[in-house]
């Protein structure tokens, strides 16, 4: 039998650099926080075509989330009634419109300038119309409050 030497070979020595920083790794969502995202904005977004069609009272949980392609017992993992979406909604189309204004006044030192007010007043017709369902959306509560406040019977 022969025996094999094992012959250790020394380690060279390494100046010790530091490690270079790990590269930024963008932080995904987790998928389950990333659907329940996208079925919230599926159902928002059949609310607002539903509603703004027929009004808060013409529509029914279950055709908005026929429209959203959602579950209906999802429905209300999103919201507590039908009038949470609607408020949900409403306050959504109130901050995008405000948004579309802040865009719109930035750098405006003073908007009664003729010279300056006339763009402007163009740019927020602009954006209060270019969402028709959701201009159609705010205006239906008022509509129906009014209706509501008329007596059915006549006082004398």
């Amino acid at each position: 039998m022969a025996t094999t030497e094992t012959r250790r070979t020394p380690k060279r020595a390494t100046a010790k650099t530091p490690a270079p920083p790990a590269p930024a790794v963008e932080e995904r969502e987790p998928r389950g926080a990333r659907r329940k995202r996208e079925t919230r904005a599926r159902l928002l977004d059949a609310a607002l075509r539903l509603m703004a069609d027929r009004g808060m009272e013409g529509v029914a949980i279950n055709e908005i989330t026929e429209a959203a392609d959602v579950g209906f017992g999802s429905f209300y993992n999103h919201f507590e009634s039908k009038e949470a979406i609607y408020a949900a909604l409403v306050s959504s189309v109130f901050e995008e419109f405000a948004d579309s204004l802040d865009k719109v006044t930035e750098g405006l030192a003073d908007p009664d300038v003729p010279s300056r007010s006339r763009p402007a007043s163009d740019a927020i017709s602009e954006a209060a119309t270019s969402a028709p369902a959701r201009i159609r959306l705010t205006r239906m509560p008022a509509r129906r409050a009014t209706s509501r406040l008329r007596p059915t019977t006549s006082i004398r």
